[in-house]
This record gives C-alpha cells, structure tokens and sequence, in this order.
C-alpha cells in the first residue's frame, strides 16, 4: 500500500461501486426530471399515439426482460436450411 510523506498510509477511499459527486448529481438530475408528472403524462401520450416506439421497447425490455431465444423457419414451419459459401438454388440442390 503506499504512504504519504510523513510515513501513514492513506485512508479506504470511496467504497467500490459508488459515485463520485458529480456524477451522483448527474443520476439525481436525470431521475427528477424522468419521473416528474409532466414527462410521465407526456411520455404516456407520445406512447399511446404510437409516437415514441423506443421508449415503449425499453420499458418493455424493463419490464419484462429480454428475450434471448430466437425461432427462425422456413416455408411451412419447416427448419430454415441456411448454405455458407455457395450459390442458391430455389430446387433445394447444391454444390
């Protein structure tokens, strides 16, 4: 650990993970403004009127997680055939 001059060692500091003032008052600023009643009545009206499809997905995503399962299939159901490094062919043959 180091010492200062005259021979002591320095005190713990800020605990890990915590913020330091300015960005503390960043967060503080951010979260009056986002949870005032004027910007919840203004977002809820730009959501309903199909105005602001980001925020409506990031409060879905809040809320109910993000899914991280994809199903991707083909014509009829069928599993997706998917072909690196060849040409298409609509008969299904290849090279």
């Amino acid at each position: 650990m180091p010492r200062l001059f005259d021979g002591t060692t320095p005190g713990p500091g800020r605990p890990k993970g915590s913020l330091n003032k300015a960005t503390k008052e960043i967060k503080d600023f951010w979260e009056g403004f986002y949870g005032s009643p004027t910007y919840l009545k203004s977002a809820k009206a730009r959501i309903l009127k199909g105005r602001a499809p980001h925020l409506e997905a990031y409060w879905l995503k809040r809320l109910f997680g993000e899914k991280s399962e994809l199903e991707v299939t083909g014509p009829e159901g069928r599993p997706l055939g998917v072909m690196f490094g060849g040409r298409y062919r609509p008969d299904g043959s290849h090279r």
